[in-house]
């Protein structure tokens, strides 16, 4: 007869919760791409409404300086919903990245990476992520969360809307195309 003990550890390592945080990652995304569309469609919604209202304004012979006027006041409020939405984005990605217990790989932002041995890899087949650490830099797996939990936030705190992925090289190094922000482990 089993212990207590042991029946509950078989039933934490069955892999349930693996495949409930990929789950969980998963509908997390596709939340954040759903938003993105409908934040997008919204717009696409307003600049029909800003066409017709400008027809039926230069109908009525409206001088160009108030359309002018209106389109750059649009494109403002259209910029800084853009900018919130973004900033949310951003947040949302940080918090899921920060409530995981386990590290995002820094290539793909989509599956979870292992550290083993003195080795980061990504588990996905399709990604190939891998950096060796030396044995005289080896970082614990709570040091590289902690790193990239605070390269996101610095990122994110720029102002930027890229998103910094890691490179391959003999250090851990992790930059952004569009803004040139760059981080070494």
């Amino acid at each position: 007869m089993l212990k207590q003990g042991n029946r509950a550890a078989q039933y934490k390592n069955n892999g349930r919760a693996e495949r409930f945080m990929v789950d969980l990652r998963k509908k997390c995304l596709d939340r954040l791409r759903l938003n993105r569309g409908d934040l997008l469609n919204k717009r696409r919604q307003i600049d029909m409404v800003i066409k017709e209202t400008c027809t039926e304004l230069s109908n009525e012979e409206i001088d160009s300086d108030m359309i002018e006027r209106l389109r750059i006041e649009l494109l403002q409020e259209e910029f800084l919903d853009i900018q919130e939405f973004e900033v949310a984005r951003d947040m949302d990605m940080l918090e899921s990245m920060s409530s995981s217990q386990s590290l995002m790989c820094p290539l793909c932002l989509k599956s979870p990476a292992m550290l083993r041995h003195g080795r980061l890899h990504c588990n996905s087949n399709t990604c190939g992520f891998e950096c060796t650490f030396s044995s005289d830099m080896m970082p614990a797996e709570s040091q590289l969360h902690e790193w990239f939990s605070a390269l996101f936030t610095n990122h994110c705190q720029s102002g930027c809307v890229g998103i910094p992925r890691a490179q391959q090289t003999q250090s851990l190094t992790v930059s952004c195309s569009l803004c040139g922000y760059h981080a070494t482990f």
